[in-house]
């Protein structure tokens, strides 16, 4: 049975190889044109990278659990 720490440790090694490859291969992600136009997303486990592309860098925009709704998330000051 794997520990909080052991889990973590996991989480937090899968997301900075994550970041790495975004680096390399920034259209790794998949669109998520219904959240919003630029965004693009990448599963790590069960959380998903949501990031956009600028001239210059990949900015992050949300790290969350692909569980959550995110049509709440990306709408909600409307």
């Amino acid at each position: 049975m794997e520990n909080n720490v052991e889990a973590g440790e996991r989480l937090f090694s899968a997301l900075n190889k994550a970041f790495y490859n975004l680096t390399q291969f920034p259209n790794i992600g998949r669109l998520y044109p219904h959240l919003e136009p630029s965004i693009r997303g990448l599963l790590v486990e069960k959380y998903i990278i949501f990031y956009r592309i600028t001239s210059t860098e990949v900015e992050i925009v949300y790290i969350v659990d692909g569980r959550k709704n995110l049509i709440v998330l990306f709408h909600k000051d409307d």
